[in-house]
């Protein structure tokens, strides 16, 4: 009996735990992916964040798709994020893909792209 009640506890306290684990931001060429779950501790974990907000493979979302800009920009951005991680203190860039992390993107009113926000 007291087995079982010990091992519920320890799945119950392990449950708990799992559920308090934030979503990580997971990167691209040095870039951080930003998504509805990461977004806000994200942004309180940097001092400066300069964000792209795309669409990518020309997929329209509401009013405008991802021309040529997203395609292009996209290599630099990735080349400035390297760049910049080298000072001291590191900078970070960060980008979203605007149809797949659609709360983001109606939260900033977000209807071209790309789309630059800096955040401070």
């Amino acid at each position: 009996y007291y087995k079982m009640k010990k091992i519920s506890l320890v799945l119950a306290l392990a449950a708990i735990c799992l559920t308090q684990v934030k979503a990580a931001a997971e990167e691209e060429d040095g870039v951080l992916i930003l998504t509805d779950a990461n977004f806000d501790d994200e942004l309180a974990k940097h001092n400066f964040l300069l964000v792209e907000f795309y669409a990518p493979g020309g997929k329209l979302l509401r009013f405008n798709t991802c021309s040529g800009h997203c395609k292009t920009l996209a290599p630099e951005y990735a080349k400035a994020a390297q760049k910049l991680r080298e000072n001291d203190p590191p900078y970070f860039l960060a980008k979203v893909d605007a149809t797949e992390q659609k709360g983001i993107a109606e939260k900033f009113a977000v209807k071209g792209f790309p789309t630059l926000y800096f955040f401070k």
